[in-house]
């Protein structure tokens, strides 16, 4: 597969969405690079090809074009990588991270071509099923909508918000953000996650993307552990993003 497509989509499960792994910007990108890949109707299997052109994935992201290197670099550790996912859907809250889940690697194989000028992926059996065929419980956003964010962790933090956006605003614990980001033990301190995670995420999200997104940080007792995102998608209508009921 190649991205042909116009206006290509990223269509997710839920589960993928709320699931635990930690991948570079790069490498990130290249998943939903290939996932955008998937046209509706067709099936994927473990033997699909997901081919990415150098000058195609740097003209998308606006790269320098001496980043053929890191994006080899890149394709080499994605296959190295796993990802844990949520059998039940958590909504934000931790709930016993060591059971109840399903762990498998992103993909099975790579093929770094530079006579094409390519990397070529292929997805692992395990994937497949939280990427196509989904009738309840997914989450779409296009390509076009993350190609300007510097951090992975802001895309995550918008796939959460794209998850949610529908309900406008969600209570999410920090805990449990810290166990999808896969940063326990880094950032305990609430001001911490505040400053090198929640609030570039946010300038980054709202600056560049459809959503905007305000958020508080909520105590419980004495100690911050939540925060509340209040999410509005800049394409609806004014009365609409107030609740006005306008159509």
């Amino acid at each position: 597969m190649a991205l042909s497509q116009e206006n290509p989509k990223i269509t997710q499960s839920n589960s993928l969405i709320e699931a635990s792994y930690d991948l570079s910007l790069t490498e990130k990108r290249l998943l939903i690079y290939c996932i955008a890949q998937i046209k509706k109707g067709v099936s994927v299997t473990p033997e699909t090809d997901f081919k990415i052109h150098y000058y195609d994935f740097i003209k998308t992201f606006d790269l320098s074009k001496g980043s053929y290197a890191n994006i080899r670099k890149a394709a080499n550790r994605l296959y190295e990588r796993s990802v844990v996912v949520p059998l039940y859907p958590e909504s934000g809250q931790v709930r016993n991270p060591t059971k109840n889940i399903k762990k498998f690697r992103w993909v099975t194989s790579i093929t770094l071509d530079d006579k094409q000028a390519c990397v070529v992926l292929k997805f692992s059996e395990e994937l497949i099923p939280y990427l196509q065929e989904l009738e309840q419980q997914f989450t779409i956003y296009n390509l076009e909508d993350v190609v300007s964010i510097t951090s992975e962790h802001a895309i995550r933090i918008y796939e959460f918000a794209c998850q949610w956006k529908n309900k406008r605003q969600i209570r999410l614990e920090l805990d449990w953000i810290r166990e999808k980001l896969e940063i326990k033990g880094k950032y305990e301190q609430p001001r911490d996650m505040r400053r090198f995670i929640i609030e570039p995420a946010m300038k980054q999200i709202n600056a560049t993307t459809p959503l905007n997104i305000d958020y508080e940080m909520v105590k419980t007792g004495r100690r911050i552990t939540h925060i509340d995102l209040k999410i509005m998608d800049k394409r609806q209508p004014l009365s609409k993003r107030l609740g006005l009921g306008g159509k």
